[in-house]
């Protein structure tokens, strides 16, 4: 199996289903050392002590980790509007507002998400199955 190491998680477009405005959205996982750093970025650990115990606790700032996850996954869009057709330009706070308030929006991202993982895993057993496959039998 070969793997681009300059781009080990490239992103994918998805056209917008039954979209006479041609919308389409460029999309990618957040996994690995992505979702570490996003975890990283997003939580405090913090320790109490009662009754000469310990206690380890991590509170996770729930607004900032949507926001840097959705800012990751969310890579671009191409004729999304708004509803006086006016472009929605692609940023951070247009990302975050349309994956928390619009149901459509966020069932869009979530089924190219799906598809994203669905392919991989299948490239991976494809993968698998044509190494095996040509291997020397002994």
């Amino acid at each position: 199996m070969r793997f681009n190491l300059d781009d080990l998680n490239p992103a994918a477009w998805f056209d917008v289903p039954d979209d006479s405005d041609n919308g389409r959205v460029q999309i990618r996982t957040c996994a690995g050392s992505d979702l570490e750093a996003i975890a990283k970025e997003s939580t405090r650990k913090r320790v109490e002590y009662k009754k000469s115990q310990r206690f380890e606790f991590v509170d996770t700032d729930e607004d900032k980790y949507q926001r840097l996850l959705w800012d990751h996954c969310l890579v671009d869009w191409e004729n999304i509007f708004d509803g006086a057709g006016k472009k929605i330009p692609c940023t951070t706070d247009n990302k975050l507002l349309l994956m928390k308030n619009s149901i459509s929006f966020a069932n869009l991202i979530g089924d190219c998400l799906e598809t994203i993982n669905e392919d991989s895993r299948i490239f991976t057993e494809v993968a698998e199955k044509n190494s095996k496959s040509s291997q020397p039998v002994s």
